[in-house]
């Protein structure tokens, strides 16, 4: 079997990883096991410590040192754990003593707050305790009783059992540990060699395709490498499809801008001037413009649906053709993998299709907005039946590539409004100029916690007149902006022209209706609110 080397410094790992995990597991239940067997020894001295002071307290009252005497050799003898026992009267004096103690100040020790029985280790020692406990008759404080408990038996009991334990616990992780070697040799390293193999086959069938052999140490690093180069494959094609999307998106933004710029112009020059012939003029090379944009469009419509991203469907239906004799579990999930990132590459190259399909559409749109202009210049205003949400909705349509990729929401909310008479071109340019206006509005804003989004609010009076209301959470205006907002020429940004909010005021005023903005500050977003009448 080839590179060893890997598998087995992956085993070796699991080894290490498991035998620390067994180490600290063990260390953490033995300190425990001891700790609650020190617990109970505790308790049960404590208890026979509080029987002793019981037994002493008559003999004491009465100044019986035989007695008391006695009293403490029995006590010797039941619990043999006993190293010595000491007496104090209320002085602090030792008044009987059994066994060799250190010198204590017994009354430092109860002035500290100790008014009831308490212990202490004998000079750091883990099984050497202190057991001291004020002997009260008649309600006060007469003798002091020190006895002090040697726990090396049980220490000794307790390590005999901890290391049975632990003999127990490493006898179950070896026998894992072998148990683990075969399993993971048997589901892992042979597999992965079958994997290698049936990978290198298919790599030469298409070779062609999938460009310089590659090469590798070990079977992981090639099936990684593998896909690595298979995936920057996709993205590169991926890649170069976007690019064209994104740069005919430019161009129909550009043409746009140019569209609107001129618009207004013509617009304020027929105002101004009865400049009619000059504005056909301008419209009639804008729509030249936008009719090589539409062949652009429908250009690279054709390439994406004639891409070579089918072509890695091959290498899916080869290998789906082998699945079911030649693959084990582990191969038939990479190869499943590989199935979901074909059908995500075709699910891609489709929305790529559509996306051009909705540019191309729109390039129509800006086309039928040119010739209505045209019309306007010669004949006057043509005004038809429209429905404004429908007008509007159609704004949202065209700008629903822009929108979503500057990742700008649209709450959109309608009440049922009449339509009205009025020149629908002309509309459709107001509402695409607020919700330009919007967009770029939020991309401004330096608030990293921005929701990004626009509120489109559609609603219909008590007087009849149909309310429409732009909301966004932009970087807001100033006082200065709301009061210069709808002039001829008047700008904030460093490459508008002025024009668009300005003609979208007159298209308004044109029907009879009014236009107004309302902002409560810098990055505190705008409302703009437009009330046109229905008769």
């Amino acid at each position: 079997m080839k590179n060893l080397a890997l598998r087995y410094k992956i085993l070796g790992f699991l080894i290490i990883l498991i035998m620390t995990l067994t180490v600290l597991t063990s260390t953490y239940h033995s300190n425990r096991m001891k700790k609650l067997a020190l617990n109970s020894v505790k308790d049960v001295q404590t208890k026979f410590t509080q029987q002793l002071a019981l037994y002493m307290m008559e003999p004491l009252d009465y100044d019986l040192t035989d007695e008391v005497e006695r009293i403490i050799v029995k006590s010797r003898k039941e619990n043999p754990e006993i190293k010595y026992i000491q007496v104090f009267n209320r002085e602090g004096v030792s008044v009987s003593q059994f066994g060799n103690a250190e010198k204590v100040d017994i009354l430092d020790l109860f002035k500290e707050g100790k008014k009831e029985l308490f212990s202490r280790r004998v000079k750091e020692s883990e099984f050497l305790v202190e057991y001291f406990y004020p002997i009260k008759i008649n309600g006060l404080v007469r003798f002091y009783l020190r006895v002090c408990y040697d726990n090396t038996k049980y220490g000794d009991h307790i390590n005999e059992i901890i290391m049975d334990y632990i003999k127990i616990i490493y006898g179950v992780v070896i026998l894992i540990l072998i148990l683990g070697y075969f399993f993971f040799k048997h589901i892992l390293f042979y597999p992965l060699e079958e994997l290698l193999v049936e990978m290198k086959e298919a790599r030469k069938e298409f070779s062609t395709e999938l460009g310089d052999e590659i090469r590798s140490g070990d079977e992981i690093n090639y099936l990684r490498n593998y896909f690595n180069h298979l995936i920057s494959n996709v993205r590169s094609k991926s890649l170069l499809l976007k690019d064209l999307n994104t740069n005919l998106e430019k161009k129909v933004e550009e043409r746009t801008e140019e569209l609107r710029g001129a618009q207004a112009k013509l617009l304020e020059s027929a105002h101004m001037a009865g400049m009619a012939t000059m504005a056909a003029g301008v419209l009639h090379n804008i729509g030249n413009i936008l009719t090589l944009a539409s062949n652009t469009a429908e250009n690279i419509r054709r390439l994406v649906v004639d891409s070579n991203v089918k072509h890695f469907s091959r290498v899916k239906d080869y290998i789906s053709s082998k699945e079911e004799c030649s693959f084990n579990d582990e191969s038939r999930k990479v190869f499943r993998a590989y199935d979901e990132l074909v059908k995500q590459m075709e699910s891609e190259n489709a929305d790529l299709v559509k996306q051009v399909e909705v540019l191309t559409q729109a390039n129509r749109t800006m086309l039928k907005t040119v010739q209505s202009q045209q019309k306007y210049a010669k004949v006057g205003n043509f005004l038809i039946e429209v429905r404004i949400d429908e007008v509007i909705k159609d704004s949202i349509q065209l700008l629903s590539e822009s929108l979503g990729r500057h990742r700008i929401n649209i709450h959109y909310q309608q009440e049922h409004v009449r339509p009205i008479q009025a020149n629908k071109a002309n509309l459709l340019n107001v509402f695409v100029n607020l919700l330009l206006n919007a967009k770029e509005s939020i991309l401004q804003s330096p608030d990293i916690n921005n929701p990004m989004s626009v509120d489109i609010v559609i609603s219909e009076n008590e007087e009849g007149e149909i309310k429409i209301r732009y909301t966004d959470t932009g970087i807001g205006m100033n006082q200065e902006t709301l009061d210069n907002l709808f002039q001829f020429g008047y700008t904030t940004k460093d490459k508008g022209s002025g024009f668009g909010l300005h003609d979208a005021a007159n298209t308004i005023k044109e029907l009879g209706g009014e236009i107004s903005a309302y902002s409560e500050g810098l990055n505190k977003g705008a409302t703009i609110e437009i009330l046109i009448p229905t008769a």
